[in-house]
């Protein structure tokens, strides 16, 4: 009871307690709640402006798109709406039964933000709950424009012009930087800048600013693998830029006849051809229109050249003659005959000199011709001729005069004789003034019809001189160049060889840069050569530059094709070496388990007779101690035994005096019920005797009077016989005492016996146990030795079981890396004689007018670019469809070429890489939602791959159609 009352105590307590707890919990929690501030705003509320900024500060943290807790991004109006794992979290139009907002006034748990963030976070103030729950309440509408909507754009700050991105297109000839917003274009071979690629549509119009690529700055860039395209990717979107390969911009029309040579003036306004059906032709630049045509020789015309003044066009020709003409009208401006049919033409010594290249081996120096000069001996000529005549005229009327008066005077007077003899004065007057007149007019005719004589004749080339150079920074020297295969330079002044150089194959061409440091020579020998000024050969020209790149790029192929027949040749000897070695390992191994077997078996021979020696003798020594173990068992027994029976004859001596308590204890015990029961039971048989005719209160008395006598006496019965039971035990523990007594005297007397003869078994076995235990070490380590040998037998046949099986693989693979390097090499053999093909004698040679360039024809129908510094190949322009006779540069150096059937074209010498195609806006995230910050392209070129993403919030990976544009396939959560 008092037990229950405690327990009803404490659970009223407990009750107590909960109550008052739960009372103060919900208190608390009140308590913690943040009011939502009622806002008044005008208009809607602007999620950019307003709310992004207060979600920035205190809930971006975690809740944004690389680390969003519970899938909740809270950074635009659509991801929210969205919501995470706990479902929505606004709901729009009802901004009290947002889960957003209830989680940041702190009205349901999660508390948000929570007060142990790691952010430092602190909850939002009513007043930011009040425009939360407003903006909400409107709609939850709203844009972004770092994650969809457009950018307001303003100039780079300068400074601000890091490299992010370059790339080298896959030809080795290009090289891409992309420098803050503009692309930088760069030739490897020349390293120089070739330009800056331009965005129409970013174009100022203003200024006509250009090299401006992207608004932002350039992320990444990559050639295709056929380095047509140049692809940059920037804010949002991906641009491709591509390059004219041939940069045709005008076709000429009007020559009738191959050109042997063409020339334009230094003011490149016009471009004059040497026709070899003997045709000078003026074409005007850049329009290409044909504005005359001069029959300028009886033969074919061989060459045309400029003054550098732009005034006067020298042509030679196959007639051997020299011809001037008047630029501006097309004028003669005189002529020269000179002895040999003339290769080439140039004006030297500041314009006041000509030289011509002879088929004779012979450049001659000639004054420029005088017209007026011309004019005024034959003038004088025609002049003496008529004075001669006049002369002639009085010389035969004085003669017939003299002859009258000579046939007077023979009949005549004196006077007649004397009229005689002044005749004949004066015919001999008249005779030697005809004479005197006779030989003015021949030596005036003689000279008006004389030839002019070279100023000065260079002599020393051994073949016909075939092209001429001037040398601008030098005017009085020129370059030649001559089938005796030598360039050669002159002073034309003293009419010596200043330097000379042996081309190796005769020389069709030359050309001298503009600054005189560069030289050039052409030859039919397929080769073109670059020299410095001091006559240094600096590279030979030949071929197809991209022919010649492929056969690079297959020679690379081929080395390294070797270098995998050596590596799989070494892989192959050593899995043979190997082979060998585990062979050679395999037989030492058989020896040495040969050697074992015969060890184990000697030692298990020896190790018989002292194993057992010791197995019997310790099979004594055994059957001793468990002898002695059985007497000390016996011992052991007995004495147990005899404690026992002492406690047995104890007990029942304890149990004699118990029996005589019980039945002292039972006499008592009968009386004192008796007596107490007397009482009772004399009322019971009063009663009883008092109601005879009450048979059960007779039978209760009766029962109880005799049941109390017969419990008495069969306490005193029972107690009695334990007495009698324990006399007896005591007799039969005494007896037992006795015979224990003597079995341990006996199993003492045979346990002192063993203990004698148990030493000496021990001293047998001791002195039988370390040769035994020897002999078996020795068997047992031979076993193992055995064994070991065993398994290094086994071993050792795996090994050369692996070793011999990996034998054919590598087999195989050499063969298959011969059967490559052979294909290789075969393809090496077909890219070689496709790039010697393209190898083919060269025709023309020319510099730029800015002398960054050289210009080539030859007779494989293109035009090659190089760099005129080093000699690196730079393009080449394919379109002419004969071999190409003829090269110049305009003013702006793009090139002039023309060929053996007849046509004639312009090339821009640097074709511009322009866009072609845009994918993507800065005003949209449809294609890309921020930079793409790289690119590359499949092997085939037929795949665009991008990649990119807003920073720390997404990635972005895509694939594109490079033939449209196309999306092929966007990778989910790259």
């Amino acid at each position: 009871m008092l037990t229950r009352n405690i327990h009803s105590l404490l659970f009223a307590l407990a009750m107590i307690f909960t109550v008052t707890l739960g009372a103060d919990i919900c208190s608390l929690r009140a308590d913690d709640a943040i009011s939502i501030a009622e806002v008044q705003h005008e208009g809607d509320v602007d999620f950019e402006k307003e709310i992004l900024p207060i979600f920035r500060r205190k809930c971006l943290a975690c809740h944004n798109n690389t680390d969003a807790e519970s899938d909740l991004v809270l950074e635009t109006p659509q991801s929210i709406l969205k919501g995470g794992s706990e479902g929505p979290s606004a709901i729009a139009g009802k901004g009290v039964e947002s889960l957003l907002l209830k989680v940041a006034a702190k009205q349901v748990e999660p508390f948000m933000p929570p007060d142990d963030n790691d952010v430092g976070a602190k909850p939002l103030s009513p007043e930011e709950l009040g425009l939360v729950k407003l903006w909400i309440d409107q709609g939850a509408k709203g844009e972004v424009s770092g994650a969809g909507g457009s950018v307001k754009w303003q100039a780079l700050p300068p400074g601000v012009n890091p490299i992010y991105s370059i790339s080298i297109s896959p030809d080795g000839q290009y090289a891409a930087a992309g420098r803050a917003n503009q692309i930088f274009m760069y030739h490897v071979g020349s390293k120089r800048e070739v330009g800056r690629l331009t965005d129409p549509s970013l174009v100022d119009a203003a200024t006509g600013n250009q090299g401006v690529a992207h608004l932002d700055l350039v992320q990444s860039l990559r050639f295709s693998p056929d380095s047509e395209l140049l692809v940059s990717g920037g804010y949002r979107n991906v641009k491709f830029w591509k390059r004219e390969r041939n940069g045709h911009t005008l076709d000429i029309a009007g020559i009738e006849s191959p050109a042997s040579s063409i020339a334009v003036s230094a003011d490149g306004k016009w471009l004059a051809t040497a026709e070899q059906n003997g045709k000078v032709k003026l074409f005007e630049l850049p329009s290409g229109k044909l504005v005359r045509a001069i029959d300028g020789h009886a033969g074919g015309a061989t060459s045309v050249a400029f003054s550098t003044d732009n005034t006067k066009l020298v042509s030679g020709g196959l007639d051997k003659a020299l011809r001037v003409w008047v630029v501006a009208d097309g004028q003669s401006a005189g002529s020269i005959e000179t002895p040999a049919a003339v290769n080439a033409v140039v004006f030297a010594a500041a314009n006041a000199q000509i030289a011509t290249a002879g088929a004779d081996n012979i450049i001659r120096m000639w004054p420029l011709p005088d017209p007026q000069a011309v004019a005024a001996l034959k003038a004088a000529a025609d002049k003496a001729v008529a004075e001669q005549a006049a002369a002639d005229k009085v010389a035969a009327e004085k003669a017939t005069a003299a002859a009258a008066a000579a046939e007077k005077a023979k009949s005549g007077t004196e006077e007649d004789k004397a009229a005689a003899d002044k005749a004949n004065t004066e015919k001999a007057a008249a005779d030697k003034d005809a004479a005197d007149k006779a030989a003015a007019a021949k030596a005036a005719v003689e000279k008006a019809a004389a030839p002019i004589a070279p100023l000065k004749e260079l002599k020393g080339h051994g073949g016909p001189v075939t092209s001429l150079a001037a040398i601008l920074p030098t005017p009085t020297q020129i370059a030649s160049g001559s089938q005796d295969g030598t360039l050669r330079v002159w002073d034309v002044n003293g009419g010596n060889m200043v330097r000379q150089v042996s081309h190796g194959g005769p020389i069709t061409s030359i050309a001298v840069r503009p600054d005189g440091q560069r030289f050039a020579s052409a030859s039919s020998n397929s080769t073109t050569k670059l020299w410095d000024a001091a006559g240094k050969q600096i590279a030979e020209l030949k071929g197809d530059f991209r022919a010649q790149i492929q056969v690079e790029d297959v020679t690379r192929m081929v080395a390294i094709a070797k270098r995998d027949i050596d590596a799989t040749k070494a892989d192959l000897k050593a899995a043979t070496d190997r082979k060998e070695a585990e062979e050679k390992n395999a037989t030492a191994a058989e020896e040495a388990q040969k050697k074992a077997d015969e060890e184990h078996k000697a030692k298990i021979e020896a190790a018989k007779k002292p194993v057992e020696e010791k197995a019997v003798a310790d099979k004594a020594l055994a059957d001793l101690q468990a002898a002695q173990m059985k007497y000390e068992a016996e011992k052991k027994a007995a004495e147990e035994g005899m404690v026992a029976a002492d406690e047995a004859i104890k007990k029942a001596q304890a149990d004699v005096v118990a029996a005589d308590m019980s039945i002292a204890q039972a006499v008592a015990s009968a009386k004192t019920v008796l007596d107490t029961l007397a009482d009772g039971l004399n009322k019971v048989q009063e009663a009883a005797k008092a109601q005879p005719d009450n048979k059960a209160l007779a039978a209760i008395a009766a029962s109880v009077d005799k049941a109390v006598k017969e419990s008495a006496a069969e306490q005193q019965k029972a107690a009695e016989a334990a007495k009698v039971a324990a006399q007896k035990a005591i007799t039969d523990g005494e007896a037992k005492k006795k015979a224990f007594e003597e079995a341990k005297k006996a199993a003492e007397a045979a346990i002192a016996k063993g203990t004698g003869e148990i030493k000496a078994a021990e001293a047998n076995v001791t002195k039988l146990a370390a040769p035994a235990q020897k002999a078996l070490d020795e068997q047992t380590a031979a076993e193992r030795a055995l064994q070991s040998a065993m398994r290094t037998v086994a071993r050792a046949k795996e090994s050369v079981k692996k070793a011999t099986e990996g034998i054919p693989p590598v087999e195989a693979t050499v063969k298959a890396a011969e059967e490559h390097a052979k294909q290789m090499e075969a393809q090496l053999v077909e890219t070689q004689n496709a790039a010697k093909a393209t190898e083919k004698a060269y025709h023309a040679v020319a510099f730029s007018p800015d002398g960054l360039t050289l210009a080539t024809g030859c007779d494989d129908q293109k035009v090659h670019l190089w760099d005129s510094e080093t000699g690196a190949a730079i393009e080449s322009f394919e379109g002419h469809g004969a071999a190409v006779n003829t090269v110049a540069y305009t003013a702006n150096s793009n090139v002039v070429s023309t060929a053996a059937n007849n046509t004639a074209i312009v090339w821009n010498s640097n074709p511009e890489w322009k866009l072609v195609r845009t994918i993507g806006s800065v005003d949209s995230t449809e294609q890309f939602v921020d930079r793409v910050t790289t690119l590359d392209f499949s092997p085939d070129g037929t795949l665009l791959a991008t990649g990119g993403g807003e920073p720390s919030r997404s990635g972005e990976l895509k694939l594109w159609n490079v033939a449209d544009g196309t999306l092929v396939r966007e990778v989910k959560e790259a």
